[in-house]
């Protein structure tokens, strides 16, 4: 390996990085399509996810790769990762939630719906940034409802483990910490809504004001 392909390795290992978890996001998908009872695979598949997203991250700021691309491409893995994954456990335990109390049931279907709703609503609004030259960065509300997002997602996973190889119901008490998860997360997605309209705000009110000069 020469020194031109080392060097461009190195200039673009965040952006590898998250290229790898977003193939790690798909084959999840694939992987609950094609054989849904490979849980082990589909588990530890979610666990590399989420450790390219805090791998990707170190390296772009310890290599100063942070680049608007890199920015676009790390929430798409989040997104791929997150909305199709939730859905998949949902489907997974359809019965188990409607065996809920109603109003433990509604509680977490309304708790997912929106955050659901507000991801694919984060998705849009990046690429239009995108599309606009607008550069918004994540905020640190942001990363935290990336986080919960991803703790949720593995204790589901984790639940959802257990019941097939042990043969354990664990569902009705583990659903208690989802949900807490859920709410949790649903906090942080309400306050990076705000957080992200501030900045778009501010973004465009410094593009009118170097039209006007």
């Amino acid at each position: 390996m020469n020194k031109e392909i080392k060097s461009w390795i190195l200039q673009n290992l965040a952006n590898f990085v998250t290229c790898l978890g977003l193939l790690g996001a798909i084959w999840i998908l694939v992987v609950a399509i094609t054989d849904p009872k490979e849980i082990w695979l589909i588990i530890t598949l979610a666990i590399f996810v989420c450790l390219t997203d805090l791998a990707d991250g170190i390296i772009a700021r310890e290599l100063k790769q942070t680049s608007v691309f890199g920015a676009a491409l790390d929430r798409l893995r989040d997104k791929v990762f997150v909305i199709p994954t939730t859905i998949i456990l949902i489907w997974y335990y359809r019965q188990a939630i409607a065996d809920l109390p109603v109003v433990l049931l509604t509680f977490t279907w309304a708790l997912i719906a929106l955050i659901i709703f507000f991801e694919i609503v984060f998705l849009a609004g990046w690429w239009i940034f995108i599309c606009k030259r607008l550069r918004v960065g994540t905020t640190k509300r942001g990363k935290e409802k990336t986080f919960a997002e991803f703790s949720v997602i593995i204790i589901w996973l984790i639940s959802l483990t257990i019941e097939r190889y042990s043969q354990i119901s664990v569902f009705q008490y583990s659903i208690w910490i989802i949900d807490l998860a859920l709410f949790v997360t649903a906090l942080y997605t309400l306050a990076s809504v705000k957080d992200y309209y501030q900045k778009y705000n501010e973004l465009i009110n410094k593009e009118n004001t170097k039209k006007s000069r």
